[in-house]
């Protein structure tokens, strides 16, 4: 599901998945329990407060066993790019809200080090590398401290 027709149609061409749908998350219409676990990547920060909670409410009614929710941790400032307008960060979930909404959270990398405005983003390319050296090498410390991680991985068991 997305609801950017151009980022559809290309993974489309690359047959990534199976079956595509153009949609608002807000607005589709599953049945209850109709999966067994719900994968939300990278998409709660891109919805406005009232909205997440509503997305985060919808896939707990449609998974039977999991939801499964990666999210950057902490102010990633992000805006519009690929002249995508859903691109830009409107909402940072913190480690200790989606625990008190009963998800184990674990962190992944280190924030402010990669992506386009990261700390090695500055560095010439050819130590771009490095970044992805100490993302990796710090997986230890934040995946038990996700207060310190780049990203978080929360997941939630239904059963």
């Amino acid at each position: 599901m997305d609801t950017f027709q151009p980022y559809l149609q290309k993974s489309k061409k690359c047959r990534i998945h199976d079956e595509y749908i153009l949609c608002n998350v807000n607005k589709m219409s599953l049945p209850k329990k109709s999966f067994d676990i719900v994968l939300c990547m990278e998409l709660l920060e891109h919805l406005e407060r009232q909205d997440g909670e509503k997305l985060l409410e919808t896939m707990e009614g449609i998974a039977r066993k999991q939801v499964i929710i990666s999210t950057p941790v902490g102010n990633y400032d992000q805006h519009t790019y690929d002249n995508n307008p859903f691109q830009e960060h409107r909402t940072i979930w913190s480690p200790g809200e989606m625990r008190k909404l009963g998800y184990q959270v674990r962190g992944h990398g280190v924030r402010n080090i990669g992506g386009r405005e990261g700390l090695i983003s500055g560095f010439p390319r050819i130590l771009h590398p490095l970044g992805d050296v100490i993302w990796v090498a710090a997986g230890p410390l934040v995946r038990f401290l996700p207060e310190l991680g780049g990203d978080m991985v929360c997941v939630k068991n239904m059963g």
